[in-house]
């Protein structure tokens, strides 16, 4: 088990979790491998807000910020990791409800293209609140997790970095729009 973790280590992640609790500081969290099949639980923040700890019962773990500069369109997010392991139960950062990492997963699902398609004559409804064939990617992680697998492997393009350019040009930023994020 822990080659094949280690060979999809970059896109297999243990749980994802948003929460809309009062006073918290991040927006999404999650737990993934790392290339080294390592544990490490991330999380999403405002760009001007710190790094939160990982709380846990028996204690708590500093995160650090994974880069300071942010890709084009992702300036007013950031990201934190923090290294964990199957012995930290109850889990939270910065508001959000993290889940523990399995020592030996047993229920394994696996998931894979699913990025929403902005080019090459298909124009998918990335948001759903437009036109054009429907990107399933929501429903499809949603009955994933629906069947609670002890880890959830994600073998690649899961965002295409595409433009649209019969719409708007290559250089305007199609892609952060198509999806909703500007």
């Amino acid at each position: 088990m822990k080659t094949f973790k280690t060979a999809l280590a970059a896109v297999a992640w243990a749980g994802i979790s948003s929460s809309a609790a009062i006073a918290q500081t991040a927006t999404h969290g999650w737990v993934q491998y790392t290339f080294d099949s390592k544990a490490q639980a991330r999380v999403v923040i405002a760009a001007t807000e710190t790094c939160p700890q990982i709380m846990h019962d028996t204690g708590k773990v500093d995160m650090i910020l994974r880069s300071k500069n942010a890709p084009t369109g992702f300036d007013k997010i950031r990201v934190c990791e923090g290294d964990v392991d199957a012995t930290m139960m109850n889990m939270s950062a910065g508001g959000i409800s993290l889940p523990t990492p399995k020592a030996d997963p047993k229920k394994i699902a696996v998931l894979g293209d699913t990025g929403c398609r902005v080019a090459y004559g298909t124009v998918q409804n990335c948001t759903g609140n437009g036109t054009g064939p429907k990107w399933d990617y929501v429903d499809v992680a949603n009955s994933a997790a629906g069947q609670s697998p002890d880890l959830l492997i994600h073998v690649g393009d899961m965002h295409y970095r595409e433009e649209s350019y019969g719409k708007c040009g290559p250089t305007k930023g199609c892609l952060q729009k198509n999806i909703g994020l500007t």
